[in-house]
């Protein structure tokens, strides 16, 4: 509690995504944003925006994200069964070889995760990605304002960073 306070107009001059800008009032989430799969369908339930903007509202949007993932498989459940069984076909969709470069994203657990996908005759050739902690490192230095060096495991864990995400 008021452990690494990164303050909601910092979340917001930044674009903070995932909980790390849910807990500090930022409503930023691709599901609703840009919807995508499944989610216009489903229902999904709009998350609570906390605005503490320390290590306990990150972890509070935490479990808040576990119950409505709970939801969602509960709905996803209920939609499978409508659509009967695999055999059937209705869970498959035909895909043409494709050509191009397309730009698809995902509300990942630490926030929007981007791919730059580039395809030649259906082969991937290039594949970019833009994580959520590459784009939430930079918050990071700015939530130590009034912690002392040993809350510093505490910050970065509320964080939620991943290194091998943040050298994508």
């Amino acid at each position: 509690r008021s452990t690494g306070v990164l303050p909601p107009d910092i979340a917001q001059s930044y674009a903070a995504v995932g909980p790390v800008g849910r807990a500090s009032g930022q409503m930023q989430d691709v599901r609703f944003a840009r919807p995508y799969a499944a989610y216009g369908r489903l229902g999904h339930q709009l998350l609570e925006v906390r605005d503490g903007g320390d290590a306990l509202a990150r972890q509070r949007v935490r479990l808040d994200e576990m119950w409505g993932a709970f939801h969602l498989i509960r709905q996803s459940v209920d939609v499978l069964d409508e659509l009967g069984e695999p055999e059937r076909g209705a869970w498959s969709v035909p895909v043409e070889v494709a050509s191009g470069e397309a730009l698809g994203w995902a509300e990942a657990p630490q926030g929007e995760l981007l791919y730059l996908v580039e395809l030649e005759e259906g082969r991937l050739v290039r594949v970019k990605p833009r994580s959520a902690s590459f784009h939430n490192l930079a918050l990071l230095p700015m939530a130590f304002p009034n912690d002392i060096l040993t809350d510093f495991a505490f910050i970065e864990a509320s964080f939620g960073l991943s290194i091998a995400g943040a050298a994508s």
